[in-house]
């Protein structure tokens, strides 16, 4: 696109004389018009106006003419900016009025970038100053207010909403600085009394009227803000709450273990492994062989079923395969009743030196009428068996070399000439 001053012709002539005769009657109206709010919007509006208006002039005479309306313009802007502050100033030890002296702070039409440097900062450390002395008594106010919460559970509950109403109307609506710092560091010395005696009642009410997470989480909202972390008293209701959650989200999960395994659990979902412990009930068996499935890469769909999936190139060859083949769900496993015939401890074993434990049991068992073998380990997650893991591992391959062979016989064998290197099964 050709700029406007490049072309030739009256037309252009006529336009440029008509923008610089603008210019001239604005910067004059400018000039002899007293700096006011008024005048600041003629400014603006001229400012706004020239900027394409100019396109039709040089770069040099375009600076000229722009540097003489902002000439103007920052001694209307430093009236104007001084006007406000000294109006917003005046009344910023009352909420509204600190809400005004923020507008002007904020100053979303670029006041502070118009003056010049000297006045810019001078005004904004006046600005700060009424900033911190009117914040500083208008939270005090409130803190007056909080020193009348009562005592105990009620001083506790009472702090709750003087906290969210100090957030709501001072901490999020302005700037967080030391005044703000000062009050939350009393809130909290004043919290570790209140809360500490109220311990006791709180931990009560919450095991009597929370039963799921929802609640819970709720019910300690009538109690506990965002400071009480750091309070020292709130510790012992924040790790009963959370050991509680652990607890009603574990409800949900327990159909994983089995009775004995569940007994053992001090920290929901991990079983205590004491220092001596007995042989593996019919139970716990059947949990170990399902758990084999799902080392294998399955997953448990109920109490007495799991899937069986197929590998991938990687389980097959490690690192020679490619990770072409995905894992597949080949169909399901159900494990029932299982009997217990014996069991021999087994120290030392290298299998369940695998599980980390220093011993395991060789049991037999009876599982859909057939004698069975295999050695167990109780470990964190329950009882596992190493046995059973392998014997699922190779399971899970030769499923997976049959699905290949199945898919094999469809497909022609591409790439096979000379029957060499590690795939020599997919081209048999």
């Amino acid at each position: 696109m050709i700029p406007h001053w490049k072309n030739d012709g009256p037309e252009f002539a006529r336009s440029a004389r008509d923008t610089k005769q603008w210019h001239d009657r604005v910067l004059a109206e400018l000039k002899s018009a007293p700096p006011s709010e008024e005048t600041f919007k003629t400014f603006l509006h001229a400012k706004a106006h020239s900027k394409r208006a100019m396109e039709r002039f040089l770069p040099a005479e375009q600076k000229v003419l722009n540097d003489a309306l902002e000439l103007e313009g920052r001694r209307v802007a430093e009236a104007v900016l001084v006007a406000r502050l000294d109006k917003t100033s005046a009344v910023a030890s009352t909420y509204e009025g600190l809400k005004q002296l923020q507008e002007v702070v904020d100053d979303e039409q670029g006041l502070f970038d118009l003056v010049s440097r000297a006045v810019k900062v001078r005004e904004e450390d006046r600005a700060a100053q009424a900033y911190q002395v009117g914040f500083t008594k208008l939270l005090e106010e409130e803190w007056k207010r909080f020193e009348g919460r009562g005592t105990k559970v009620t001083a506790v509950k009472k702090g709750v909403l003087w906290y969210k109403n100090l957030q709501d109307r001072y901490i999020v609506p302005f700037d967080f600085g030391p005044p703000v710092e000062s009050v939350l560091t009393r809130f909290r010395q004043a919290r570790e009394k209140d809360l500490a005696e109220s311990t006791t009642f709180i931990l009560e009410d919450l095991k009597a009227n929370a039963t799921t997470v929802d609640e819970l989480t709720r019910k300690l909202g009538e109690y506990l803000v965002n400071p009480d972390v750091l309070v020292t008293a709130a510790k012992p209701i924040y790790a009963w709450v959370e050991h509680q959650k652990a607890v009603l989200n574990f409800q949900k999960e327990q159909w994983r273990f089995s009775e004995n395994e569940l007994a053992l659990m001090k920290t929901p979902g991990v079983v205590t492994v004491p220092s001596s412990y007995g042989p593996p009930s019919g139970d716990d068996i059947r949990m170990a062989l399902l758990r084999a499935y799902v080392a294998a890469g399955g997953r448990l769909v109920d109490r007495n079923t799991a899937t069986i999936v197929t590998g991938s190139y990687d389980d097959l060859l490690g690192s020679l395969g490619r990770g072409g083949l995905p894992r597949m769900t080949f169909g399901t496993v159900s494990v029932g009743t299982v009997s217990v015939e014996g069991c021999t401890e087994g120290k030392g074993s290298p299998l369940a030196g695998n599980y980390g434990r220093s011993k395991g049991y060789a049991c037999r068992y009876v599982y859909k009428g057939q004698v069975n073998s295999d050695e167990f380990v109780l470990t964190s997650q329950g009882w596992l068996s190493p046995t059973a893991d392998d014997r699922a591992d190779d399971n899970r391959n030769r499923m997976t070399l049959k699905m290949l062979e199945d898919v094999g016989s469809a497909v022609p064998k591409v790439g096979c000439i000379g029957r060499r290197g590690v795939l020599n099964w997919w081209c048999k």
